[in-house]
């Protein structure tokens, strides 16, 4: 399963609450699902590893 977002034009905190939610209900749907994100910007990955990490849900960030 491949989750794609297109990239929006609003708030950073709303993209990611949407990348989160977007990931949890993957993670609901197939309990062993895996995801990518990438990001030109390694400080925009350092801040969604973050955010996954305190909702709960474990990741790993490669630079």
């Amino acid at each position: 399963m491949a989750l794609v977002l297109a990239q929006r034009e609003v708030g950073q905190a709303i993209s990611y609450s949407t990348l989160r939610e977007e990931i949890r209900f993957m993670i609901v749907r197939d309990g062993s699902a895996k995801t990518i994100v990438f990001s030109q910007f390694t400080s925009f990955l350092g801040l969604i590893h973050y955010y996954l990490e305190k909702s709960g849900i474990s990741c790993v960030q490669l630079d």
